[in-house]
């Protein structure tokens, strides 16, 4: 796949809402960095930038400027992206889940009145499919990036399950996936509520989900006051297994070449 191929499928996948426009960026730019700096004909590389990034823009539909993107990951709800496929199989985990500053019960999440050490599951219908692999420390948000920060898994994994840290699931008729949210204490773990939804539902991209009661809106409704107790929000991340290199380069900043060469080390 040459450059302008590989430029436009950034694209798409920033259009898809797989990418964000900084993401989108910082990869476009690494590929660009990774062309060659001399050439036979070394007086024509600069203008041969130019040319391909005119062309993927002259190819590509262009978003207009007063069109919101798919992804725009913190505050609005990617309403407009596209659904998961039937049959096909996505990496899924929450990327931001905030609690309110009380519990459930309307009491202080700890002892000492510090914050919630939030942590998660993920259930397919009520089988346990993945454990978060990290937790929040005293603070009533935390984020999940997806992606191991240790390369050295590259060289130890077995599977690339290894270095994505989400669920994998398969789009099936009637399943559901729901995520159960807690307060991670040595002592005792306040439950703080749980979010489901049809897998058939999904959206690729950030999908941010905020509580209204016993119900989910999809977005903020301003109208309506935020939630005092428990589960306050959580932010959905949906990345199509396809596209696990793209995502895995844009999380550790890597160029997505080196990324596929070291995937290729790793049993599928």
């Amino acid at each position: 796949m040459n450059t302008l191929d590989k430029i436009k499928e950034l694209k798409a996948l920033r259009d898809n809402g797989d990418l964000n426009e900084e993401e989108y960026e910082q990869a476009k730019t690494k590929l660009l960095n990774e062309l060659p700096t001399t050439t036979v004909l070394g007086w024509i590389y600069p203008p041969l930038i130019v040319v391909v990034v005119g062309l993927v823009f002259w190819i590509a539909p262009q978003r207009k400027p007063d069109e919101k993107p798919l992804d725009t990951g913190v505050g609005a709800s990617s309403q407009t992206a596209p659904k998961v496929k039937p049959q096909h199989t996505y990496h899924v985990f929450p990327d931001l889940i905030e609690l309110a500053t009380k519990n459930p019960e309307g009491k202080e999440w700890d002892i000492d009145n510090s914050g919630p050490d939030i942590t998660y599951t993920i259930h397919l219908d009520d089988r346990e499919i993945f454990k978060a692999p990290s937790k929040g420390n005293d603070n009533t948000v935390n984020e999940w990036g997806g992606v191991s920060q240790d390369l050295s898994l590259f060289n130890t994994s077995v599977s690339v399950e290894g270095i994505i840290k989400a669920a994998l699931i398969s789009i099936n008729p009637g399943n559901t996936l729901k995520i159960k949210i807690w307060d991670d204490d040595l002592a005792a773990s306040d439950e703080a509520g749980e979010f489901s939804l049809m897998t058939s539902e999904l959206k690729l991209g950030r999908t941010e989900w905020w509580r209204y009661g016993d119900t989910w809106n999809e977005g903020r409704d301003a109208s309506r006051p935020d939630a005092s107790r428990g589960l306050k929000r959580l932010r959905l991340r949906v990345i199509d297994s396809d596209k696990k290199a793209e995502f895995i380069a844009s999380q550790l900043n890597l160029p997505l070449g080196k990324v596929n060469d070291m995937l290729k080390k790793i049993t599928p």
